[in-house]
This record gives C-alpha cells, sequence and structure tokens, in this order.
C-alpha cells in the first residue's frame, strides 16, 4: 500500500472523530438547555422601581420581589440590589441588567443568601450618551427543577453636567 492511502486513511478517520464529538456536544447541549426547564414570569407593566420594590406572582403561591436602592438609581454609583423569594428553595440567584433601547453590555450580579429568603448583591450603571436610558434586570433563580426567571423594566435619566472654562 502506498504512502497517499495511509493519509488517505487516517484523514478519514480524523474527520470521523470530529463528527462524533461534534454530534455528542450536540446532544450534550440540547439535552441540557431544554425549554421546558426554564420558567419565565410577565412583565409587570405597573412596577416602578424608583417608587418602590416589585413582585412577580408565579403559580403555585410563589412570587418573586426584586428592588433597586437607592431608589433614584444613579448611573455610575453602587447600587443595592435585592431579590426575595417567596415558597421558592433556590439554590442561586442571579441579576442581568441590560440596555433595551441601546445595547450597553451586560452587568451579571450573583447575589449572597443572606436568610430568610432574601438576597443580595452590589452592582452599578455605566453613564449612556440617552438622556433617557431604559433597562431590564432579569432576575434568574436557580432551583433543583428549574430556572425562574422575571424581568423587570426600569429607566435612568442622564443629565450632563459641563463646566465651561472661560
Amino acid at each position: 500500500m502506498n504512502k497517499s492511502f495511509y493519509q488517505q486513511f487516517r484523514l478519514l478517520i480524523g474527520l470521523l472523530i470530529i463528527m462524533i464529538i461534534i454530534i455528542f456536544i450536540k446532544k450534550y447541549y440540547l439535552s441540557h438547555t431544554d425549554d421546558s426547564s426554564i420558567e419565565i414570569a410577565a412583565i409587570d407593566k405597573n412596577c416602578n422601581l424608583h417608587k418602590d420594590s416589585c413582585t412577580t406572582l408565579l403559580s403555585n403561591n410563589r412570587s418573586i420581589t426584586f428592588s433597586i436602592l437607592p431608589r433614584n438609581i444613579p448611573l455610575l454609583k453602587p447600587l443595592k440590589v435585592q431579590v426575595q423569594i417567596h415558597n421558592i428553595n433556590a439554590q442561586a440567584i442571579q441579576i442581568e441588567i441590560t440596555g433595551i433601547n441601546l445595547d450597553m453590555g451586560r452587568f451579571r450580579t450573583r447575589l449572597k443568601d443572606i436568610g430568610d429568603s432574601l438576597f443580595q448583591g452590589m452592582s452599578s450603571l455605566p453613564v449612556c450618551s440617552k438622556k433617557i436610558m431604559k433597562w431590564q434586570a432579569m432576575v434568574s433563580v436557580k432551583t433543583e427543577q428549574n430556572i425562574i426567571s422575571a424581568p423587570f423594566h426600569f429607566e435612568t435619566t442622564y443629565t450632563p453636567t459641563f463646566i465651561i472654562l472661560e
């Protein structure tokens, strides 16, 4: 047998191994991202995080309450984010804040369990060139059975301050 046959044979075996790995990864990924394991709550249109905490009601007498302090939600300042859960056995809670009217990146905060179903963490928001920036805070609660995601919307206002040097 000649040298080119062995090269072609090795290439064929290599391609088969790569295909098997790709099939395995796809099956593994798809089996772990089943949409039925994610529960997404409805957005409360009456929620105003500038005035008070907001609560999302779920089935089976469960709820997620979210708040941001200080209430004026300043830019470039530390923000205390807090989640209170009711009738949910959470393994972990994370908040991901994203811009709605302009892509400002993703700001993720993993919250700490401080007891009594209360979770807290710190975050901050950047300054944006838009005067009014609309944001979504997605609260994700990981349980043994699934992930519960509850979106909360809020706005920030940017008022530039200029110093005019004479």
